[in-house]
């Protein structure tokens, strides 16, 4: 706020105050003040009487900016022509989803929370258990207005039983007291074995939110030989439209990844939007698991948030089958001489 006004007379003292109710915050004060016109001061909204660390923001409303002059022991106080109204600007979440929204924290998966706000914020993404608030994933993290984040959690040490929600919270930048909330459940399950099929861990994507201008790479393992497929879908499941697909023959167990360049089967880039991976193994009966991510404007990295991960597989093991151009398979392409292991 640009506060002008005139001082028409020498002064021994002004203070300047913004007023709502009986609480006053002081925004100026001066002594052995000189006559003088259009004179300025500024105020930010904090109260200067507190802590440059610690200060605090007035309060939404209407207020007064007030002056006491003081001269030859004269007091005189006056009123700005104009109240000021302050508001701070709620964000509000567009949406929270997770890039997995079951899975097996035991054997070393994990999820991702994917979230945009409408504003720029802080946002702090807390574990509750039971409805009761445990451990924060990422506390004050800096967000910009309508882009992509995402924050990696691994579900602690958390059992199979526990009744667990994340809750993301989305605070205005200067004042904590205004903010959007909003819970979603995380199912912590087993992903039970099965001796008639090539079960599918581990598996996730990377980068989970993407501008669509980069490769992207599907990492998973598979505990049994076999044919695996998969597939790419437009929407939140993979009954959504079949973008790409990639059939991978006599895939040895162990861990793998796929490695294309994020566009569809015709070569064009990937409309804004939610997208799903979906991997099928085949032996005599098949094994399926799917995964959650977004295309679209994607924020800077920063507080613990991040579209990707380290690779903590390298895919080391190797299958056999035909080469697919364009792709990378553990780590082969057509051009190393592979045959798409």
């Amino acid at each position: 706020l640009e506060i002008e006004f005139n001082i028409e007379v020498d002064l021994d003292k002004l203070t300047i105050l913004a007023m709502k109710g009986g609480n006053p915050i002081e925004i100026y004060s001066e002594e052995d003040i000189n006559e003088e016109n259009n004179v300025q001061v500024t105020w930010d909204g904090t109260d200067e009487n507190g802590s440059e660390d610690d200060s605090d923001y007035a309060g939404p409303g209407d207020w007064e900016i007030r002056f006491i002059s003081e001269n030859d022991g004269t007091i005189l106080r006056a009123k700005a022509d104009n109240d000021i109204k302050i508001k701070y600007e709620k964000p509000a979440i567009r949406d929270f989803l997770l890039s997995k929204a079951k899975f097996d924290n035991d054997a070393g998966e994990f999820t991702y929370a994917i979230f945009r706000i409408d504003a720029d914020a802080q946002v702090t993404i807390t574990e509750m258990q039971d409805n009761s608030e445990e451990d924060d994933i990422v506390e004050d993290m800096d967000v910009e207005k309508d882009k992509w984040y995402a924050v990696k959690w691994d579900g602690g040490s958390f059992d199979y039983q526990d009744n667990m929600d994340l809750k993301l919270i989305a605070t205005n930048k200067v004042n904590s007291a205004v903010f959007d909330s909003e819970k979603i459940s995380v199912d912590l399950a087993e992903d039970a074995e099965s001796n008639s099929k090539a079960d599918v861990i581990n598996d996730y994507i990377e980068p989970v939110v993407t501008s669509g201008n980069e490769e992207m790479v599907i990492y998973y393992e598979i505990d049994d030989a076999a044919d695996v497929d998969i597939t790419i879908h437009s929407g939140k499941t993979a009954s959504g439209t079949e973008k790409n697909s990639f059939e991978l023959n006599n895939q040895e167990a162990g861990e793998h990844s796929i490695s294309w360049d994020g566009k569809d089967k015709n070569g064009s880039k990937l409309a804004a939007g939610f997208y799903t991976y979906k991997i099928v193994s085949r032996v005599s009966s098949t094994d399926t698991e799917t995964g959650i991510f977004v295309v679209g404007t994607v924020g800077d990295v920063e507080g613990g948030g991040s579209g990707s991960v380290d690779n903590s597989g390298g895919g080391s093991s190797s299958g056999s089958g035909d080469c697919i151009p364009g792709l990378v398979i553990d780590g082969k392409s057509c051009d190393d001489g592979g045959d798409g292991g």
